[in-house]
C-alpha cells in the first residue's frame, strides 16, 4: 500500500515538474521567437577579412558600352543587363533641361567578338522613359514609365516584335514596376484598389501568365523588389509592429512561417536564397541574415566594420554583393565560408582612370552579377558593364 501511494506521489511530482519545466520553456520560445536588438549578436567578427587579390573567388570583367553622340542630345543609360554572352543596354535621349526622353535605343554587346549593335528604337511620344531591363535567351524585358502609367513590356529577340505584358497607373497611392525575382518568375508589388491593399504580382515566363497573392498586413519599404527562391517568394507581414517572414509558394500559395522581427530594427532590401534571408537597416550599417540551418537570426556591424554604408546589396546563394554608399568599389560577404573583402578595387583589368561611380547593379536571369561603371574623365565619360562570377560551385 505504501508502495503505491510513493508510487503516487512520484508521478504527480514527476507531472508537476514537466508542467512547470515544459511550460516555461514555450513561453521562453515564444519570447525569443520575437527577435529584438538585444538577442541579435554581431558576427562581424567572425568574418575573414581577406586583403589579397581575389582571382582566384570570382571572374571580374569589365566590357564598354558605347553611346552614340549626336549633336545638342545628350544621353543617358537607362539600365544594362546580361544574359549568357550578350549585354543588352538602353540608352534613353533626354529633352534639353529634361527628365523626359524623345527617344531611346536598346544596344547588345557581344562579350565574345566584342562588337556592338543598334537592336530596337522606341519612339512613342506617350513614353517618357525606359528602364528595369531584364534578358533571358529569347527576349528582352523593361518597363516603359508614361505620364501616370507604368507598362511592363517582353522584346522577342528574334522576330523584334514588343508585347505589352502588364500596365498599372501609379497615381496617386500605386508605385512603377519594380521588378524582383528570379529565372523563373518576373516579380513586383502592386497596389490593389478592390482591396486597397498591395498584393505581389508574378509573371511566369515560360508560360507567360501572371498571378497575385494578396496577404493582409504585406510590409515592404520603399520601392522593394521581390525576392524569390525557385517557386519560393519571401513574404512580409507588419502585425502590431512584428514583421513575420514567411515563405509561399507562388504556385500552391502554400506558406511557410520562419521568424518574427521586431519592426524597431528596421528591414529594407529583404532577399533569399537557398539558406538564408538577408536585409539591411535604413541606414545601411547594419546587414541582417537568418541562416536556415541554424534558425537564427545575426548581425554584421558593416559601419563598424568598413566605416561604409550599405548602398545596395543583392544575394546570390550564399554570397552577398555590397555596392557601398561612395559608388566607389564593390564587396563581397560570403555567409557560409565566414569571409568577405573588395572585389573590383584590386582588379589589374579595370580600365578605371577617373572617379568610378558603380550603379544600376543587379544579378541577371542566369545569375551574373552586373553593375554598370561611369568612369569619369576630364574630357568625357566612359561606360562599362562590370561582370562578376564566383569561381566555384555554391
Amino acid at each position: 500500500m505504501n508502495r503505491i501511494i510513493n508510487s503516487i506521489i512520484i508521478m504527480l511530482f514527476l507531472v508537476s515538474f514537466n508542467l512547470i519545466i515544459f511550460g516555461c520553456s514555450t513561453e521562453s520560445r515564444q519570447v525569443d521567437n520575437i527577435y529584438k536588438k538585444e538577442n541579435i549578436s554581431n558576427q562581424a567578427e567572425s568574418f575573414n577579412h581577406i586583403i589579397s587579390r581575389n582571382d582566384d573567388i570570382f571572374e571580374v570583367n569589365y566590357f564598354p558600352l558605347s553611346v552614340p553622340e549626336i549633336e545638342g542630345v545628350r544621353e543617358e543609360i537607362g539600365g544594362c543587363t546580361v544574359f549568357g554572352n550578350k549585354i543588352y543596354y538602353i540608352v534613353n535621349f533626354p529633352e534639353d533641361q529634361s527628365t523626359i526622353a524623345k527617344s531611346s535605343r536598346v544596344y547588345e554587346y557581344d562579350t565574345v567578338t566584342a562588337t556592338n549593335k543598334f537592336i530596337y528604337e522606341i519612339k512613342d511620344p506617350e513614353v517618357t522613359w525606359i528602364n528595369e531591363l531584364r534578358a533571358d535567351e529569347k527576349k528582352l524585358y523593361w518597363t516603359t514609365l508614361g505620364i501616370n502609367k507604368c507598362t511592363l513590356e517582353s522584346f522577342d529577340l528574334k522576330t523584334q516584335e514588343v508585347k505589352k505584358i502588364h500596365s498599372i497607373s501609379y497615381e496617386p497611392i500605386n508605385r512603377p514596376i519594380v521588378l524582383g525575382g528570379n529565372s523563373r518568375y518576373l516579380a513586383w508589388y502592386e497596389y490593389d484598389d478592390g482591396t486597397n491593399l498591395f498584393k505581389l504580382v508574378n509573371y511566369n515566363l515560360s508560360e507567360e501568365k501572371i498571378s497575385y497573392i494578396n496577404k493582409d498586413s504585406m510590409y515592404f519599404y520603399g520601392f522593394a523588389r521581390p525576392s524569390i527562391n525557385r517557386d519560393k517568394a519571401l513574404i512580409i507581414k507588419d502585425v502590431n509592429d512584428i514583421l513575420s517572414f514567411n515563405l509561399i509558394n507562388v504556385e500552391n500559395f502554400q506558406i511557410e512561417h520562419k521568424f518574427n522581427l521586431s519592426k524597431e530594427i528596421e528591414c529594407v532590401r529583404p532577399q533569399v536564397s537557398k539558406d538564408y534571408i538577408v536585409w539591411n537597416d535604413k541606414r545601411g550599417e547594419n546587414i541582417y541574415f537568418y541562416d536556415f540551418k541554424l534558425h537564427d537570426v545575426s548581425r554584421i556591424s558593416f559601419r563598424e566594420l568598413l566605416d561604409k554604408s550599405v548602398f545596395s546589396m543583392h544575394l546570390f546563394d550564399n554570397i552577398l554583393y555590397i555596392h557601398t554608399t561612395a559608388h566607389e568599389d564593390i564587396w563581397f560577404f560570403d555567409l557560409k565560408e565566414k569571409n568577405y573583402g573588395t572585389i573590383t578595387w584590386l582588379i589589374e583589368n579595370s580600365p578605371i582612370s577617373g572617379d568610378a561611380n558603380y550603379s544600376s547593379s543587379k544579378i541577371s536571369l542566369d545569375n551574373q552579377y552586373i553593375s554598370l561603371l561611369d568612369d569619369y574623365t576630364e574630357q568625357y565619360t566612359k561606360h562599362y558593364a562590370c561582370i562578376i562570377k564566383p569561381k566555384y560551385e555554391q
